[in-house]
């Protein structure tokens, strides 16, 4: 199976680039890929002992139906954004905390989003960090 290498770069506020690899191949047999960090931002991660999920199937199946951030409890304070490919805001979740704040793939008006990719940025605030990666989103 081929797989192609792109690189997106995405300025979303001036200040941050987000740079991600699209891999051109069949999805739906790849949850491995999804389910572990990608190298490019690992590192980040890895300082903060966070492991970010890049798939989301809000499909109701009790699997993968939101977002999760591994670790997100040890910064309670903190806020995810989420951009669709066009750098338009989907979504804002205060003190995100895989409970009671989550993603499941609704924009601000509580409707599903497409299937694709989106880019978030978690900005943890008292550490003044942020994290910015992708989810891809599919079977919504």
């Amino acid at each position: 199976m081929a797989m192609a290498r792109f690189n997106l770069i995405i300025l979303i506020t001036g200040l941050f680039i987000l740079t991600t690899a699209v891999l051109a191949n069949p999805l739906k047999n790849r949850a491995d890929f999804f389910s572990t960090p990608d190298s490019s931002i690992v590192n980040s991660e890895q300082d903060h002992n966070l492991v970010i999920s890049r798939l989301l199937s809000p499909n109701g199946d009790g699997v993968n139906d939101y977002w999760h951030i591994q670790g997100i409890d040890r910064f309670p304070e903190n806020r995810v954004l989420i951009y669709n490919r066009w750098g338009d805001k989907v979504n804002v979740i205060k003190n995100y905390n895989n409970q009671s704040n989550r993603w499941d793939g609704k924009d601000e008006h509580n409707q599903l989003v497409p299937d694709g990719t989106y880019y978030y940025m978690l900005e943890l605030t008292k550490e003044r960090k942020s994290l910015n990666g992708w989810i891809y989103i599919i079977g919504g």
